[in-house]
């Protein structure tokens, strides 16, 4: 192996270090902003929201118009959910639950 051959092996081998070493930050940086994350939110759909309110697929409609019940969000061209934390509130205090957006 020649001279040269032998500084190029070298600097490629200390570049490689460096990688080594970026990568091992970069993750351990990534394991820190995902452990301090929220889960994210459960979505439910429409049946099993359904069974949990009681509510006809009309009533909450009406209710949600009114802003008196959680909205749905889209989550297809034909699917929709409803943040199931927000559903929880509205079951435990119906009468008084209000939309953060109607407040």
């Amino acid at each position: 192996m020649g001279d040269s051959e032998a500084k190029l092996l070298e600097r490629e081998l200390r570049h490689a270090i460096k990688l080594c070493e970026l990568q091992a930050r970069l993750l351990k940086d990534s394991d820190r902003v995902f452990s301090e994350s929220k889960p994210p939110e459960r979505l439910i759909r429409q049946p099993e929201l359904l069974r949990l309110t009681g509510l006809s697929k009309r009533t909450i409609s009406r209710l949600e118009g009114a802003g008196r019940f959680p909205s749905r969000r889209q989550l297809g061209l034909r699917a929709v959910g409803w943040a199931e934390s927000a559903v929880n509130a509205w079951i435990s205090d119906p009468a008084n639950w209000r939309s953060a957006r109607a407040s």
